[in-house]
């Protein structure tokens, strides 16, 4: 894999529907972070890694980013909160040190999710 890549252990399924209650739905991602971000030269710290939802129809984000800690490579995270609707994509991103400018990250992601 390339530096900084996300590898999901457990994740929903592309297309899959998640359950709504009184119209929001949640989830729960495990996984781990295959590559060291300091690898790449770039000013990354495993302390800023986030996942957002983004919504695929205009791209905007539908929770705000939700930071993920970090622990010997591994992490998990819960989102809450997550509107009816979709498809959304679960993306990953690294900050930087500074917390001024956003990375993408290889890897794993979760596409065309569906809360209903």
């Amino acid at each position: 894999m390339k530096n900084n890549s996300i590898r999901l252990l457990d994740a929903p399924e592309s297309f899959e529907v998640l359950s709504s209650v009184n119209g929001f739905g949640e989830l729960s991602l495990l996984g781990e972070l295959c590559a060291s971000p300091e690898d790449d030269g770039r000013a990354f710290s495993s302390e800023c890694l986030l996942v957002k939802i983004i919504n695929e129809a205009d791209g905007s984000l539908i929770l705000p980013m939700i930071p993920i800690s970090v622990r010997d490579d591994s992490f998990s995270v819960r989102i809450e909160k997550i509107p009816v609707g979709g498809p959304y994509t679960v993306d990953f991103v690294f900050l930087d040190r500074e917390g001024c400018k956003e990375y993408s990250l290889y890897g794993d992601k979760v596409y065309h999710l569906f809360v209903g």
